[in-house]
């Protein structure tokens, strides 16, 4: 739940009026930061080799790692020479929140497999 909170509040921060942009802010931070903690508590769940934890650990970390640089990487390109594109780039960023949503959501769903 707290994924479907980070695209549409990003959205709003980049392109509404101030005032909006606190509350978005303060819904973000409760709502949706909470995410990165949840992935690592949740982690263990998820692995069915509690001995591939550390592997695992690093594998999050380090896509985390990637994903904070193409966020500022492709972010400045969203923006234009110069750095106006507001717009675009929370409506960019609202579909990458809402496809990662989706993302995580498939996930959640159980997965049946046939055995012999």
């Amino acid at each position: 739940g707290a994924f479907a909170f980070v695209g549409p509040c990003a959205f709003l921060m980049f392109t509404q009026p101030l005032e909006i942009v606190w509350v978005a802010a303060i819904i973000m931070g409760i709502f949706g930061l909470g995410c990165s903690g949840l992935l690592i508590v949740g982690l263990i769940k998820v692995l069915k080799r509690p001995s591939l934890l550390p592997i695992a650990l690093g594998v999050l970390t380090t896509v985390q790692g990637i994903g904070q640089f193409l966020g500022t990487f492709v972010f400045q390109m969203l923006l234009g020479p110069e750095f106006a594109n507001y717009s675009n780039a929370g409506i960019a960023i609202l579909a990458i929140g809402i496809i990662g949503t989706a993302c995580f959501a498939l996930c959640k769903l159980p997965i049946t497999t046939k055995t012999k």
